[in-house]
């Protein structure tokens, strides 16, 4: 409470060293002022002596703050603390204040110095030396519960005084009477009892009167001390007052426990409240948690949570003072470095080893707690069911996964190496494994390759290194390719065009959209183009692929094995006998990509060709093609179906192909499958191109069996309903329908 005095006394110890270096400054020739504190309450005689001030108290006069202004215009030439040196500043006059303390509204233990020296003159080349004598500049308010005839215990479970002042929170002073409040002075003050009943637990509170004391409102030095005592034959309030005001000088002789407490300051210089280490990591941890007080430090009470199950052991609470040999052995095996009692008002106890040495314990991050109270001047830092609580972090090394482009697929990929951002890599890699995020669960590789068991919705996966099957690294996370269809896979999407003599060909694609699929229709229909409408007879071209009604009520591709084409002929007088050309004997064919048509200038040459581009853009690589079908053979035949992947030089990255000779009157009930077989230990590209064909047969040109027959096929009328058409000659051999396709993603 009255630390205020032991301050004053040291400010007054240092002015014998200002006095010294008086003579010595003022011969230097230095223009300025060379300042010493002094009581300002009484005479220099009574002092206490200065060294054994300062063997008391760790407190200087540079603790003061320094205002110096120009008495005539009031700007400052100085503003900082008091310092052993002449403080330069140009002949002229001014005004010093020196002050220790933030002079608040109201506060615990809280005390306020102030000084000032008017008009001191400084002239040029010469030192003046300054004594500014400080007082007590603010007021203070002690309480002391007597329980000397009847005992506040007796009567009351808690109690204590609560102090009120104008524009400030109240403070509390508890009823071990250690803390007194501290106001500026001239204030206004309340101050209330309260008290909770034992036994009832009613909380009984009164405002004391204090309107007969002369002295409010209190001055600066002002000390209003109230004494409380128990009286039972009261009615309301079992309470007498007793009230005496003194005057505080820099001088009273002050309890030890009523300087303040001693304070725990935290780790290293700036006072954190915790340090974190990254497990593994060989760097220093600097982990050294300071406490300080006014006096020496009489004892250290530390508890320790550790969570390092090679540590657990350690986890108790320690008294400094009386610490065993066998626990001061575990402590510094532990690698925790313990300070000496003694005469030393600092000290610290240093964590940095151990903090390199604790582990997780579980997840990413661990903390390891530290309780620590300190005693200085009789009163500990804390109350023992509050100390002051510091932390220790464990965190999990930082390891960034890594997996090459051509190993991440829809739903699973192959982890190619780590990168060590933070902990030491050769540690790290000695134990290690790899974990993956399955719908929430994480979930051991298999060696390195993560395989969840659906593709999720967002296309992404989480891999995590795993450190000694216990620390959880953050884990990295990959975008999968996504498992897309091909577009208009369900073969619901059509267009057509018409031409002279209602001849027809039809395009796996709606009017004005992209397409992905096509036909070889504009081969088998090329004779529309460079020929008139006379040349242009039926057997001299027929559309190869149309649509019919699909599996599941909507359409389906119907592709047709056909023999019409450009430079067939007819038997005429001019021709003995009937002509027709092996290259119009083609399969019917669905492929993604585009048909490219080449056509000679002679109809009958036998040149003319089409390809089938791979050019079909794709990003993902499947596992299988599936689709339904129905096939119908003329004589004996085989269709197909290819499916290949392509990287972006247009190289097969994998492919397939099957060919099945079989009769298939209605729909399959089952999917028909190419799988595409990857290698375990095989890289495959990441894929931009897919092609995939369906062939009605495999025996194209001379070999082709076909029959001359009239021919129905449909058109999607307005309504919806499929309206039937039909062609004649028609060529036709085998018929292929294919319905629903899809593309199965397994990796």
């Amino acid at each position: 409470m009255k630390y205020i005095n032991y301050l004053s006394l040291c400010c007054m110890a240092w002015m014998m060293f200002a006095c010294q270096e008086k003579e010595s400054l003022q011969q230097s020739g230095k223009t300025g002022f060379l300042i010493s504190l002094t009581d300002g309450t009484q005479a220099s005689a009574s002092r206490t002596a200065p060294g054994e001030l300062k063997e008391i108290l760790d407190i200087q006069p540079a603790d003061f703050d320094l205002t110096i202004t120009d008495s005539s215009t009031g700007d400052p030439v100085y503003e900082d603390k008091v310092t052993e040196g002449v403080i330069p500043v140009m002949s002229g006059v001014y005004n010093l204040t020196a002050a220790y303390g933030d002079n608040p509204v109201l506060a615990l233990d809280a005390p306020y110095f102030k000084g000032e020296v008017k008009d001191a003159v400084v002239r040029g080349g010469e030192t003046t030396s300054v004594e500014i004598p400080c007082k007590v500049a603010n007021s203070l308010l002690s309480v002391t519960f007597d329980n000397s005839k009847e005992s506040f215990e007796d009567i009351y479970s808690d109690y204590s005084v609560e102090v009120k002042t104008e524009g400030a929170e109240s403070v509390f002073l508890e009823k071990d009477g250690k803390e007194s409040a501290y106001f500026r002075a001239g204030s206004e003050i309340e101050v209330f009892f309260h008290g909770m009943l034992k036994g009832s637990g009613e909380e009984k509170g009164i405002a004391l009167d204090l309107s007969g004391i002369e002295e409010l409102p209190l001055q600066a030095g002002d000390h209003l001390k109230l004494t409380l005592m128990p009286e039972l034959d009261k009615y309301d309030i079992p309470l007498s007052i007793q009230v005496e005001v003194t005057h505080v000088t820099l001088e009273d002789t002050i309890p030890m426990e009523w300087l303040p407490k001693p304070r725990v300051g935290g780790f290293n210089e700036d006072g954190a409240k915790f340090v974190s280490h990254v497990e593994t990591s060989v760097e220093d941890v600097p982990a050294v948690l300071n406490f300080s007080g006014k006096m020496a430090i009489q004892d250290v009470e530390l508890t320790l949570d550790l969570k390092d199950e090679d540590f657990i052991s350690l986890n108790k609470t320690y008294l400094l003072s009386s610490l065993t040999e066998e626990d001061k052995t575990a402590l510094s095996d532990a690698g925790i470095v313990l300070p000496e009692l003694g005469s030393a008002v600092t000290g610290n106890i240093d964590f940095s080893a151990l903090a390199r040495k604790l582990k997780i314990a579980s997840g990413n991050e661990t903390v390891h707690s530290i309780k620590l109270r300190v005693k200085a001047n009789e009163r500990w830092s804390s109350e023992e069911d509050t100390p002051d609580v510091f932390e220790i972090h464990t965190l999990a090394p930082k390891v960034v996964i890594a997996a090459r482009p051509e190993d991440v697929w829809s739903k699973s990929l192959t982890v190619s190496g780590i990168t060590v951002e933070s902990g030491d890599e050769a540690t790290i890699k000695g134990n290690l494994k790899y974990q993956f995020n399955d719908n929430g669960t994480w979930k051991d590789c298999e060696g390195n390759v993560a395989m969840m068991a659906n593709h999720p919705s967002d296309s992404k996966m989480q891999v995590r290194a795993v450190y000694r099957n216990v620390v959880e690294c953050e884990p990295t996370v990959f975008d999968l390719e996504v498992p897309e269809q091909l577009p208009n896979s369900d073969m619901e999407e059509w267009s057509y065009e018409t031409y002279t003599g209602d001849r027809y060909s039809f395009n796996p694609w709606n009017d004005g959209e992209t397409p992905f699929w096509d036909t070889n229709n504009d081969y088998t229909t090329r004779h529309r183009n460079n020929s008139s409408s006379l040349t242009m007879a039926n057997y001299n071209g027929f559309h190869a692929v149309s649509y019919v009604q699909g599996r599941n009520g909507g359409l389906a591709a119907e592709l047709r094995s056909t023999a019409n084409g450009r430079g067939n002929t007819i038997k005429f007088s001019i021709f003995s006998e009937r002509k027709e050309l092996d290259l119009n004997k083609v399969a019917g064919t669905l492929f993604t990509g585009t048909a490219n048509v080449k056509m000679t200038g002679n109809d009958i040459s036998g040149k003319d060709t089409y390809m089938e581009e791979k050019n079909a853009s794709f990003p993902s690589r499947p596992t299988a093609l599936q689709f339904y079908y129905k096939y119908i053979p003329y004589n004996t035949d085989s269709w197909s179906v290819h499916i290949e992947l392509l990287d972006e030089n247009k190289n097969v990255i994998i492919q397939n192909e099957k060919t099945s000779s079989e009769t298939v009157n209605d729909w399959s009930e089952e999917p028909f499958s190419v799988e595409l077989d990857y290698a375990d230990d095989t890289t495959y590209a990441k894929c931009k191109y897919i092609y995939v064909i369906f062939k009605s047969t495999i025996n194209e040109g001379a070999n082709m069996p076909y029959r001359e027959i009239t021919q129905t096929f449909y058109v999607l009328s307005e309504n919806g309903a499929l309206s039937d058409r039909t062609y004649s000659p028609a060529y036709v051999g085998s018929v292929l329908t294919i319905d629903d396709i899809s593309l199965v993603y397994d990796k």
